[in-house]
């Protein structure tokens, strides 16, 4: 399953603003991840893991797969800072 931003974000004023919203802050996402690829047993768990990283970030998503052993393919529209 993959999980982003990549089709249904708007550009605002020059801010990008994503569908996805992260539950921390109640705000769209805001890092630099486009898109997360996850395989799974099957899909219901691929899509969750894959939102849940998504939000999380291509940084804190990458640490969070790893550390649960998930494949995980992570996109970012550029280059880290």
């Amino acid at each position: 399953a993959t999980s982003g931003d990549y089709r249904q974000a708007q550009v605002y004023e020059g801010v990008r603003y994503a569908h996805l919203l992260d539950p921390r802050t109640g705000s769209p996402i805001t890092h630099s991840g486009t898109a997360v690829s996850v395989l799974a047993d099957d899909a219901v768990t691929a899509d969750g893991w894959a939102t849940a990283l998504m939000i999380l970030g291509p940084d804190a998503g990458r640490k969070l797969a790893e550390q649960r052993g998930l494949s995980a393919s992570f996109v970012r529209r550029e280059p880290p800072d």
